[in-house]
């Protein structure tokens, strides 16, 4: 299984617009691994695009990704989903017709809340323009493509039960993708042998500098998993090796920041990802 992660980012990239903070000004200056995206992965063995973000125009053609054949949209916030205009360079405009149309797949309430809070255009680009197919994908579906078996695990059945979990299989080797919102996924007994866990990282109570990054630093900031909680969950689950990514431009963490972190938890084989990285499993 070949990967690439386009965004390592979170909701914010790295720059952020108008930030004047220590890691945006870094970036500007250094950009290489300094800079992060927002989040998305391409799997290139079934040429599938994970979240269609605003960045995503630019990570495509940096990666000279020029065919996404499967779109995934784990769950309906903007900074995976806003980038979907992608599929208007389907449409062939001399003859006003797409000229194919691109399979997404999302949940069932993913897509309700998409299609009337988020982004109501996919409605446009479905029924009208006719470049998406729409999947609507439960809790524990499985899906095959090529030699891939994908199984979708819904991470947030006590809300609004919109943000998924993907478990990749090729070959005897297991890739969960948790990419946000996951605190409160079920560990399934399957991901107790993974190859590879895609994670977020989750949120620091305290900047590198030790200042407090939140008024209540005991207190969980909203659906999102802490750090700490992240690294409680690798110790259970004991991947062979975990990829930790929406690495967000509030953290203050700049790429030299994640190299000491990675040091820090060496025994757990634990890397933070950053834009371009290339992963073979």
């Amino acid at each position: 299984m070949k990967i690439t992660v386009l965004g390592s980012g979170g909701n914010c990239t790295i720059p952020w617009i108008l930030s004047k903070s220590k890691v945006s000004k870094e970036a500007r200056k250094k950009g290489g691994r300094y800079v992060r995206t927002c989040p998305s992965f391409f799997i290139h063995d079934a040429k599938i695009l994970i979240e269609s973000p605003e960045t995503i125009f630019t990570t495509l053609d940096r990666e000279n990704i020029q065919d996404v054949d499967h779109l995934f949209l784990s769950h309906p916030h903007p900074d995976h989903t806003y980038g979907l205009r992608f599929v208007q360079s389907l449409m062939d405009y001399q003859t006003s017709k797409p000229r194919r149309i691109l399979p997404l797949y999302m949940g069932e309430q993913a897509f309700e809340r998409f299609s009337k809070i988020f982004y109501p255009s996919v409605i446009h680009f479905w029924k009208n323009q006719h470049l998406l197919e729409p999947n609507l994908i439960k809790d524990k579906q499985m899906l095959k493509i090529k030699d891939l078996k994908i199984t979708w695990y819904c991470a947030n059945k006590e809300g609004n039960n919109d943000t998924f979990a993907f478990l990749f299989e090729q070959k005897g080797k297991k890739v969960l993708f948790a990419l946000d919102d996951v605190h409160d996924l079920e560990l399934y007994p399957e991901f107790y042998d993974l190859d590879l866990l895609i994670h977020e990282c989750g949120w620091f109570d305290y900047k590198p500098n030790g200042e407090i990054l939140f008024f209540n630093p005991k207190k969980r900031w909203s659906e999102d998993i802490k750090f700490d909680e992240t690294i409680e969950r690798i110790n259970k689950l004991k991947p062979k090796k975990t990829i930790l990514m929406n690495l967000e431009e509030i953290y203050e963490r700049s790429y030299d920041d994640y190299i000491k972190l990675e040091q820090q938890y060496k025994k757990l084989n634990i890397t933070f990802a950053y834009d371009g990285m290339k992963i073979k499993i």
